[in-house]
C-alpha cells in the first residue's frame, strides 16, 4: 500500500504543515510522520499587511479506513502513582570555639567554608571560650519538563508556547501516531492531519492598510474575519465559528 499526500498551507508563512504516511513492520501497520512549523509573521488580508502570532494551536488526525492505536501518540503525558522529589536540607549547626585566635579568624571569614553568617558575641580582648553560630538555609531541588507538544483527547494534540506567542519548529518528521488498517479491511485508506486555531489564541497586529475603505487599527474582529475568510475554513467572513482551519495534510493510498 502507497499513500500519495497533498498538503495545503492558506498562511504557509505562518504554518506550515508536510506529513508522511510511512509502512511499518506488521501487517497493515503504518505511521504518520509530520513536520510543522508555526512562525510570527506578515501577512496580506486584501490590501492590509497585519502581523499574526498564535498564543496556541491544536493538531488533529482523522482517519479512514484505519485505527489510531492509542497508546503509540507522540507526547502523551502519564503521571505515575508516586512522585519522588529530590531534595536537600541541612539544618542550624552552632560550635563552640575555645581559641581566641581562631575566633578571630571565624570573624574574618577565613574560617567559613559554608559561606553563613557568623554571629560571634565578643567584647573586648578575644579570651575564653566564644561560640560562632552558623546556619544553613535549607534548600530543595525540583525538575520539571516543558512540553512543547501534548497529546489530548479525541485524537488532538495541543501546542505550547515557551514564550508567549508559538514560534519556530514543533515536529521535526516525528511519528504523531500509528495506524492499523480497521475491521473488515476496506479499500479506502488514508490519514488526515490539521492544524487548527481559536480566535481567541490570535494576535493580530495593523502593520499596513491600502485600502479605499480602512478599519480602524483596534478593529480586532474584522482583521480575525479576514483571516477566517482567506482560510482553508469553509466558514464566511461573518462567521462566528470559534475554531480557524489554517493548514491540512491529507494521505490517502492510491489502490
Amino acid at each position: 500500500m502507497s499513500f500519495r499526500t497533498e498538503n495545503k498551507n492558506a498562511f504557509r508563512k505562518i504554518v506550515d504543515l508536510h506529513t508522511t504516511v510511512e509502512r511499518m513492520e506488521g501487517d497493515g501497520r503504518h505511521a504518520v510522520n509530520v513536520h510543522l512549523g508555526i512562525y510570527c509573521d506578515e501577512i496580506e488580508l486584501e490590501g492590509a499587511v497585519v502581523e499574526v502570532g498564535l498564543k496556541t494551536a491544536f493538531v488533529s488526525v482523522e482517519a479512514e479506513g484505519l485505527e489510531i492505536d492509542q497508546g503509540s501518540k507522540y507526547g502523551e503525558m502519564t503521571f505515575p502513582a508516586k512522585i519522588g522529589i529530590d531534595h536537600t536540607v541541612m539544618e542550624t549547626l552552632s560550635r563552640a570555639i575555645e581559641d581566641s585566635a581562631a575566633v578571630e579568624a571565624t570573624i574574618q571569614g577565613s574560617l567559613s567554608p559554608l559561606k553563613a553568617g557568623v554571629e560571634v558575641s565578643a567584647k573586648g580582648q578575644l579570651s575564653g571560650k566564644q561560640t560562632a553560630g552558623y546556619t544553613l538555609s535549607n534548600s530543595r531541588v525540583e525538575t520539571r519538563s516543558f512540553q512543547f507538544v501534548e497529546a489530548i483527547g479525541e485524537d488532538r494534540w495541543k501546542l505550547h508556547p515557551e514564550k508567549e506567542l508559538l514560534h519556530g519548529k514543533f515536529l521535526q518528521g516525528q511519528t504523531l501516531c500509528e495506524t492499523t488498517v480497521a475491521q473488515g479491511r476496506p479499500n479506502r485508506r488514508g490519514v488526515a492531519v490539521s492544524v487548527n486555531v481559536r480566535k481567541r489564541d490570535v494576535e493580530v497586529i495593523l502593520v499596513t492598510d491600502t485600502r479605499v475603505v480602512k478599519f480602524p487599527k483596534t478593529n480586532r474582529e474584522k482583521m480575525i474575519a479576514l483571516l477566517i475568510a482567506k482560510s482553508l475554513s469553509r466558514a464566511s467572513a461573518s462567521s462566528r465559528a470559534e475554531s480557524i482551519l489554517l493548514s491540512s495534510s491529507e494521505s490517502y493510498d492510491e489502490e
